[in-house]
């Protein structure tokens, strides 16, 4: 069973996800376009996404959706995931492997249609 809040971080999209229970979401809750809440059919809080990093706005959804309580916990488990540089990670440290790395060309046609470059590591 997973400890809650569990923070999820999609870069691709610069959004995140934090849920905080296991209860199924009946529906979702807006605070605006981009800060959402899921909630069971208690109108308690499953989880909240937030669609842009740049303005998290938690205590306020705290505050309107009910889980105010669970705002320095949220907070606690988001910077457990972000590292001081802003870069979000979910396996610790970074490891530095010394050396050069390159992007070969592709050797063939069929290598260049792939969008997979091929890295050597020196």
């Amino acid at each position: 069973m997973p400890d809650y809040p569990h923070v999820i971080f999609d870069l691709r999209h610069r959004s995140l996800e934090v849920i905080l229970s296991d209860a199924s979401v009946a529906g979702t809750r807006q605070l605006d376009d981009a800060h959402l809440v899921d909630v069971d059919a208690d109108e308690q809080p499953v989880s909240i996404e937030i669609l842009t990093l740049d303005d998290l706005r938690i205590e306020e959804m705290g505050d309107q959706f009910g889980f105010s309580d669970q705002v320095p916990a949220i907070h606690a488990e988001i910077e457990k995931v972000v590292s001081p540089t802003g870069t979000a990670v979910s396996y610790g440290k970074p490891i530095v492997i010394p050396g050069k790395v390159s992007i070969d060309p592709p050797e063939s046609e069929s290598e260049s249609q792939s969008e997979t470059p091929t890295w050597v590591i020196h």
